[in-house]
């Protein structure tokens, strides 16, 4: 329900939608299972772009809606890098800590 809500910039009225409670139940699926991706030794990849992204948007008057889609870039990208066999660990630390920010128990 967390990501439902942030997903509306803070200044706007909203409607209840059920179907976008259930897009964003899958979307923190997907940063749970980013989160917890066996990556490999190859080159490495570290989400430093997201993260500097996410964080841009969180100082433009709180863009949550688009810190949020940071947060599912990087999880899209850890487990396309995790999926080659590539090391994840510092992109998961950058997702852990953009997660954390939000309060996502995921990143626990």
């Amino acid at each position: 329900l967390r990501w439902y809500l942030l997903s509306f910039p803070y200044r706007e009225d909203f409607h209840y939608e059920r179907a976008g409670v259930l897009a964003a139940e899958a979307r923190v699926a997907q940063l749970r299972e980013a989160l917890s991706a066996t990556g490999g030794a190859d080159a490495a990849t570290n989400g430093a772009a997201e993260r500097t992204a996410y964080f841009a948007a969180l100082d433009d008057d709180l863009q949550s809606p688009a810190a949020l889609t940071q947060i599912e870039q990087l999880s899209q990208r850890i487990l396309a890098a995790a999926a080659e066999g590539r090391d994840v660990a510092a992109a998961q630390a950058a997702l852990r800590e953009m997660a954390h920010v939000f309060g996502f128990k995921a990143a626990e």
